[in-house]
């Protein structure tokens, strides 16, 4: 039910209308919840580990140290803009293209929400000295710094996890806005090639003396308007911003990390940071190994105890000794037969 969205009450509602049981009591759920958080975070501790020895390897075959690695980072929010309380942020190795480290920012607290409800400033400084290990909120600051905090953790942490260093980082500041002014009757184009190979036609006129002639498209963007959209424009194309865009490094695979995600843990629905590190840990299997990540050790597992079971009914019982018994079987069925025949008979 996790892998498709659905929390206690989702269950409980699916659980009535196939009228397979009253569903779950919360403590239950809890318990479920917990021994799900800690499975899921050893799996995705695992393929993790799987992932920074491919990436190595990689490294290797393209002539790069083994234990300097580059990867991509990207970070993703729980709720649209930056006002959300939780927060996903991943690293996925270059040449691999899988997860090699994740981790979630929870900015809330719903325990200390309601004590600071309850009690006045210093009660709850002294309460909190108590409750800090188990507090559900990792992150102090805005949503927008939840990246950049979990980021410089991950490179800290590298070399203690996995004894690698992150030497090379891919990343665009989330900028997803690409914007292209048009022309209009003021020819801006030094940014456009020239020659007569240009794409541009008003290059193209250029090279061949032919500007006299040349009608150039009308102006479609408002003045009022391009006085906002300029200065964007212009740091979108500085050099030292498009020089990083060298060699076709993108996020691409990190943003399809991040859709798995909120597909676990809809972005819609109200959960806490143990349900979204579930989520991100689950989600990280899935994009590294596929769903075999979230069952293979349970399939392991059932499979040895399968074959142990067999083993141990074969020592104990031999071909033979079931032959034997079988027939001992099937004569006493023939006997009891033959008895219930002659009873009938006399009986008549």
């Amino acid at each position: 039910m996790r892998l498709l969205g659905v929390a206690r009450e989702g269950i409980n509602i699916f659980c009535g209308l196939m009228d397979m049981s009253q569903g779950l009591a919360k403590s239950t759920y809890d318990q479920i919840v917990k021994h799900l958080y800690t499975a899921s975070k050893t799996m995705f501790e695992s393929v993790c580990k799987k992932a920074v020895d491919e990436e190595k390897e990689l490294n290797i075959q393209n002539e790069r140290p083994a234990d300097r690695l580059k990867v991509s980072g990207d970070g993703s929010w729980k709720k649209r803009g930056y006002t959300s309380l939780y927060g996903v942020t991943t690293l996925i190795g270059y040449f691999s293209g899988k997860v090699v480290d994740l981790d979630v920012k929870s900015g809330y607290c719903h325990t200390c929400a309601i004590k600071k409800n309850t009690l006045d400033d210093d009660e709850f400084e002294n309460w909190y000295e108590s409750h800090k290990e188990n507090c559900s909120s990792n992150h102090a600051g805005s949503a927008g710094k939840m990246e950049v905090d979990s980021i410089v953790e991950m490179f800290s942490r590298s070399i203690e996890k996995f004894g690698v260093m992150y030497s090379n980082y891919i990343g665009d500041g989330d900028t997803k806005t690409f914007l292209g002014i048009l022309n209009n009757k003021l020819p801006r184009h030094g940014k456009c090639p020239e020659g007569v190979e240009s794409w541009c036609e008003w290059r193209k006129a250029e090279a061949t003396n032919t500007l006299a002639a040349f009608k150039h498209p009308p102006r479609v963007i408002d003045e009022h308007v391009e006085k906002h959209i300029r200065p964007i424009y212009e740091d979108l194309s500085k050099d030292d911003l498009l020089t990083r865009c060298l060699g076709g490094h993108t996020q691409n695979a990190n943003e399809s990390f991040n859709s798995t995600v909120w597909r676990i843990v809809p972005k819609h629905l109200n959960s806490g940071i143990k349900i979204v590190e579930i989520a991100a840990y689950i989600a990280g299997g899935m994009f590294n190994e596929g769903y075999s990540a979230q069952c293979n050790n349970f399939a392991k597992g059932a499979d040895n105890e399968r074959v142990n079971r067999q083993n141990r009914r074969d020592s104990l019982e031999s071909k033979e000794a079931r032959t034997a018994r079988r027939l001992e079987h099937l004569g006493e069925n023939q006997f009891f037969e033959v008895s219930r025949a002659i009873l009938w008979t006399r009986n008549r």
